[in-house]
């Protein structure tokens, strides 16, 4: 994953001045604050609570977050996700009707089986460039 919040702070220094770097800070904070909810719930089973270090749990939320998808109902889980990538030059793109619960994918181009495609989210327009960056490490080209 290249989200930022797997940055060292060398890393994160490089960047400082940057407003991607305060909500990656803003990130890691809220990540930690559910982690110690998690641990404190689990205290009970004590097995499981040890195994699960701060660094797994923040693998797995940026693993579960960047495949979470909004809509007017909620947030749903959409392992088809897996197969998409973003690409700012891509004439890919992907469609929501949250009316209809439809997603579809207009693709660019023939893709092979099990290929990732690489496309536009429309849903990328209404969002601030950091709100990208620092969860799902989606950069674009200018």
């Amino acid at each position: 994953m290249h989200c930022t919040i797997f940055w060292s702070d060398d890393e994160l220094e490089l960047i400082h001045q940057s407003s991607v770097c305060q909500e990656t800070i803003n990130q890691r904070s809220q990540i930690k604050k559910e982690f110690l909810v998690i641990r404190t719930a689990l205290k009970n089973f004590p097995k499981m609570s040890k195994s699960i270090t701060y660094k797994d749990f923040m693998h797995v939320y940026a693993l579960v977050t960047s495949r979470a998808w909004g809509s007017t109902k909620g947030y749903s889980l959409i392992p088809f996700a897996d197969f998409l990538n973003h690409d700012g030059t891509s004439e890919s793109i992907v469609l929501s009707d949250n009316d209809k619960h439809f997603s579809e994918v207009i693709a660019d181009r023939n893709y092979a089986p099990g290929e990732e495609v690489r496309c536009y989210l429309i849903k990328m327009v209404c969002f601030p460039y950091l709100k990208l960056q620092a969860p799902f490490g989606i950069s674009f080209s200018f």
